[in-house]
C-alpha cells in the first residue's frame, strides 16, 4: 500500500466496477485463437444466383414481386437478353407484369388473361425463361428485316 500508483489503480478498479454493475450479464474475459476447423457455409439458391446477376437486373429484382422474382433470376442469367420493364401499362389500362415494350412481348403469370395483350398486337408468353428468350429473338429478327 505504500506504492503511490496503488491509489490510482484502486480508483480505476472502482470506476470500472461501477460501470460493470449496470451490465445485464457478467463480464467474460478470454482469448480466441483462429478457428482451425473448416466451416461450411450454405447459401440459399436465390442468393447464389443473385450474386451473378448484373446490376441493372438487380434493381429490377428488388422491385419484383414474389411471383416475378424466380423468372427474373432465370431471365437475368441469359446473355444478351434485353432488360424488361415491370408493371408496364397498356393504353387500355391493363398491366403486364414483365414486358419488353420495344419488342411487344409480355409475360403472363399464372391466371392472367392473354386476350388484352393479343388485341394490342403483343406476343403473350408464359412464365418460362426459354419461351421468353425465343419470343424476344424472333421479335428482334423481325425488327432487323
Amino acid at each position: 500500500m505504500a506504492d503511490d500508483d496503488h491509489h490510482l489503480y484502486w480508483r480505476e478498479w472502482l470506476r470500472l466496477s461501477n460501470l460493470m454493475a449496470f451490465k445485464r450479464y457478467g463480464l467474460t474475459i478470454g482469448s480466441v485463437d483462429m478457428v482451425s476447423v473448416p466451416i461450411d457455409v450454405v447459401l440459399p439458391p436465390d442468393a447464389v444466383a443473385a450474386a451473378a446477376i448484373p446490376l441493372v437486373w438487380q434493381d429490377l429484382l428488388d422491385m419484383a414481386t414474389d411471383d416475378e422474382r424466380p423468372l427474373m433470376i432465370e431471365l437475368a442469367a441469359i446473355d444478351g437478353l434485353p432488360v424488361p420493364e415491370l408493371g408496364f401499362e397498356l393504353p387500355d389500362g391493363s398491366v403486364i407484369s414483365i414486358a419488353w415494350p420495344d419488342q411487344k412481348v409480355g409475360v403472363l403469370l399464372d391466371g392472367e388473361d392473354p386476350q388484352g395483350l393479343i388485341d394490342a398486337g403483343w406476343t403473350a408468353v408464359g412464365p418460362d425463361a426459354a419461351d421468353v428468350a425465343n419470343s424476344l429473338s424472333v421479335m428482334e429478327g423481325k425488327q432487323c428485316r
